[in-house]
């Protein structure tokens, strides 16, 4: 099995049953004669532009040369609509309790307006858990994507993959969410390469080119991003957060509200205990809640 770029492929083993081992022997060597091997060739898979790799969680569809602009943006149009891919409603937490900023957060949501809001506090506060606990209430679909340092620009917004034989264009998550209308999440944007860079257009709240299609994508209604870190942007002095790189400053600019995220206060902490025991349908005792105290 060899991997080359984001494919797969695997080579059959050549055998030719003509070939005669070498076998010792005590008198001079001779050299035996083996038949050349065939040549390899590995043609290329063409895609028919009317091919769509379209199931309830497929963002895949082909592609061809004579394949317009026109075409390929109403195809996308249509996949996006009829996909049960990546945009979820997010489920219901009744161990949630609301804290911090959550207000905030949850306004942008319901609003239905563009407002990126990059998210910073340390980790297991709850950050990327309250834009989903707002929009369950809100219920509106959420998609949530994981950044680490190999993230490029075809995995935000798309790029072409193999699959089934074809050579096919696969949506990415941020295209999705702007033909949705429905919010994004990037967690851990702090981890990103300069490469994040290709989202400078969509912080601004402007149209999506994916140069790959030649086509421009419009943001929908109901389109914000939530950028959620470790750090501010600023890397790791103190080696807690390994990884994490020091962000573009015009990157940075493009999200109009900054939320520092701190701990929940011992008050909420126990709300939250306390929930928790009723979601697994225990109760708790005088001494639990004084542990918790």
């Amino acid at each position: 099995m060899y991997r080359t770029g984001r494919g797969q492929y695997q080579l059959p083993a050549v055998y030719d049953a003509t070939a005669q081992p070498l076998i010792p022997s005590s008198g001079p060597s001779k050299s035996v004669k083996t038949a050349a091997p065939p040549s390899i060739t590995l043609d290329a898979p063409v895609a028919s532009a009317n091919t769509v790799v379209d199931d309830a969680a497929s963002l895949s569809f082909a592609v061809d040369k004579s394949t317009s602009a026109e075409d390929i943006l109403s195809r996308i149009e249509d996949l996006v609509k009829q996909s049960s891919a990546l945009a979820q409603v997010p489920a219901r937490n009744s161990a949630f309790v609301p804290f911090g900023e959550f207000g905030i957060i949850r306004k942008i949501i319901k609003s239905k307006q563009f407002h990126p809001v990059f998210i910073t506090g340390l980790s297991g506060n709850g950050k990327t858990f309250q834009v989903e606990q707002a929009c369950a209430l809100e219920k509106v679909e959420h998609i949530r994507i994981n950044i680490t340092l190999e993230t490029d620009e075809d995995d935000l917004i798309g790029g072409f993959r193999l699959k089934n034989g074809e050579t096919v264009f696969e949506l990415g998550p941020i295209p999705v969410a702007m033909l949705r209308g429905c919010p994004i999440t990037i967690d851990e944007i702090d981890l990103a390469s300069p490469k994040v860079m290709c989202l400078q257009p969509v912080l601004e709240g402007r149209s999506l080119t994916i140069k790959k299609l030649g086509i421009t994508i419009a943001p929908k209604p109901g389109f914000t991003v939530f950028a959620t870190a470790n750090t501010k942007g600023r890397g790791s002095d103190d080696g807690r957060f390994v990884g994490t790189n020091l962000l573009n400053e015009a990157f940075l600019e493009r999200f109009p509200i900054t939320v520092e995220q701190a701990y929940p206060s011992i008050n909420v902490e126990k709300k939250i205990l306390l929930r928790s025991f009723e979601q697994l349908g225990a109760t708790a005792t005088p001494e639990n809640v004084m542990f918790f105290e």
